[in-house]
């Protein structure tokens, strides 16, 4: 699992401080949360997230809270997701406060007994600090179509 993303300025672009260890740990949330979908362990997974978190799948579908999404992510893991796990990189961590972190990665589901299947979802996440601690506030999976950007926009347009 590549977590490879820029490293961090002392002050980002909007002025904000940035700390080498908020980095780190927001490297470590993205890895525990990966290890724990290949573990198919949906508590520690939802335990990645707040307890008052939104969480938007690749098909629209909303969840809010981590009581859900720890009931939603157990279903899975023991159904259609059962023995399947993430590859993840990191692309981008975007300070917006010292407590606030916009974080972007690419993701690969890869199914139990099979090969990548090259489908490639691009994450967006809001990550929160609340006393020391870092989990994500906020997720939005999207699949990531593999076409020109002027083809994507013709087919939305003509509605394919």
């Amino acid at each position: 699992m590549a977590l490879d993303a820029p490293q961090p300025a002392t002050i980002n672009r909007d002025g904000v401080p940035v700390g080498r260890d908020d980095f780190d740990a927001l490297r470590a949330l993205m890895q525990r949360s990966v290890q724990a979908w290949g573990a198919g362990d949906a508590e520690a997974y939802a335990a990645c997230f707040t307890e008052d978190a939104d969480y938007v799948v690749f098909d629209g579908a909303r969840l809010h809270g981590r009581a859900i999404n720890a009931v939603m992510h157990h279903r899975a893991f023991e159904g259609p997701l059962k023995g399947s796990r993430l590859e993840a990189q990191l692309e981008s961590v975007r300070f917006l406060s010292p407590e606030v972190a916009l974080v972007h990665s690419r993701a690969q589901l890869v199914r139990r007994g099979r090969r990548r299947s090259g489908q490639m979802f691009r994450q967006t996440l809001v990550a929160v600090c609340r006393d020391g601690e870092w989990a994500y506030a906020a997720f939005q999976n999207t699949r990531i179509i593999d076409r020109p950007m002027w083809k994507a926009w013709l087919a939305w347009a003509l509605n394919l």
